[in-house]
């Protein structure tokens, strides 16, 4: 692909991306979901900043420019993470307390792992820093995918509708996550494909922001109310019974683990509860 039509392409992926942006704000979306609506604008000025200086300044200065963006774009990309989880959890409160929890320390332990990734790797003090980025990001990218999935998976247990805003940033975000890391893979394997390739992305990237304009465009249905629901949801369950088990203890408003003596036997308990809970709802 030649690159006066490679900055078509950029040019309508800008324009699509400003487009949900300006959605988002008409339908008041742009409050409640501020990290991705941050995305939107980090991937247009990004983009911009990079065709723009790329012949302004020197090499070494636009190596940094973008290894900087890349950087806040994987911290953007784990942020959209922990807010659709916010939205999507935000009916089930002791639960999504305890997600917080596991999320913080899944993120910890990916800086770690990320940190000593780059201190392990031989090179340069750019090439280690470069390391460590790229797992970072590889590692968000598969969250998201996972994400993608959970949501494909428990969308009808959680009573959301697939133009639930949520649920159309969870799939756009795991899509595009899914393309970009597939796309690194098929590089690596097979570096003679690479202009084929980034083409490719370029168009199903294009297909995937008029896509997501789309869905966030439609009218956002009512969601679900749990008591109305034909059945009583498994994420009720297991929020009613995180909230009465020794498992975790609340400090300050917020679930923390319980004392080592007790997290056995609370993780027995729940087990029990689980159990007794779906026995008599089935």
């Amino acid at each position: 692909m030649s690159s006066s039509i490679a900055q078509w392409f950029g040019i309508l992926g800008a324009m699509l991306q400003l487009l949900i942006v300006a959605t988002l704000v008409r339908k008041k979306l742009h409050a409640r979901f501020p990290i991705f609506f941050s995305f939107l604008i980090y991937l247009v000025v990004g983009n911009f900043a990079l065709t723009v200086l790329n012949i302004r300044i020197s090499t070494a200065h636009y190596f940094a420019l973008f290894w900087t963006l890349g950087a806040l774009g994987m911290i953007l990309g784990l942020g959209i993470i922990y807010e659709v989880f916010l939205n999507v959890l935000k009916s089930y409160p002791e639960l999504l307390d305890f997600s917080k929890l596991l999320f913080r320390g899944a993120a910890m332990f990916l800086f770690v792992a990320s940190l000593l990734t780059a201190l392990a790797t031989n090179g340069s003090g750019a090439t280690k820093i470069c390391a460590g980025i790229n797992l970072f990001n590889n590692t968000v990218e598969l969250v998201q995918c996972g994400l993608l999935l959970l949501v494909i998976l428990f969308q009808s247990r959680l009573g959301l509708s697939w133009r639930t805003p949520a649920v159309c940033i969870a799939l756009g975000i795991g899509c595009y996550a899914f393309l970009d890391l597939g796309s690194t893979i098929l590089t690596q394997r097979a570096p003679s494909w690479q202009t084929f390739i980034d083409g490719t992305l370029l168009v199903l990237n294009l297909l995937l922001f008029a896509g997501w304009l789309v869905v966030i465009h439609v009218s956002e249905p009512n969601r679900k109310v749990i008591q109305e629901a034909p059945a009583r949801l498994i994420l009720q369950r297991w929020n009613e019974v995180l909230l009465s088990t020794p498992l975790v203890v609340r400090r300050s408003d917020e679930l923390a683990f319980a004392p080592v003596d007790s997290f056995i036997p609370g993780v027995e308990k729940t087990v029990e509860r689980v159990l007794s809970r779906k026995m008599a709802a089935s």
